[in-house]
């Protein structure tokens, strides 16, 4: 199984944040909500891309796949009060981020 800390290196930010919520966009203003999720992505991506390089992850892992949807699983379940319990973040794992051979 793929170690937890990498769904947490993932996850880690996905928070809302005053940046996250305004629509506000400029000069010496926080990043806008696509800014600050665009942002994000390429964070997790890259998350990914070294965990397939250290070979924590198989080498034809779909990185954008991986780094996008287990946090919209999250983000789902915290938006709409869902449970995010330990099953739940077993079933993440075991969907996108296989285990090794």
């Amino acid at each position: 199984m793929v170690p937890k800390t990498i769904v947490a290196q993932v996850t880690v930010g996905s928070n809302p944040t005053p940046s996250a919520t305004t629509a506000r966009s400029g000069p010496g203003l926080r990043p806008g909500p696509i800014a600050t999720l665009h942002s994000r992505l390429r964070r997790n991506q890259v998350v990914v891309a070294s965990a397939i390089e250290r070979g924590d992850l198989p080498a034809d892992s779909d990185v954008e796949l991986i780094a996008e949807v287990p946090p919209a699983l999250i983000w789902h379940h915290a938006l709409y009060g869902l449970p995010m319990d330990d099953d739940f973040l077993d079933r993440i794992l075991n969907m996108f981020l296989p285990a090794r051979p």
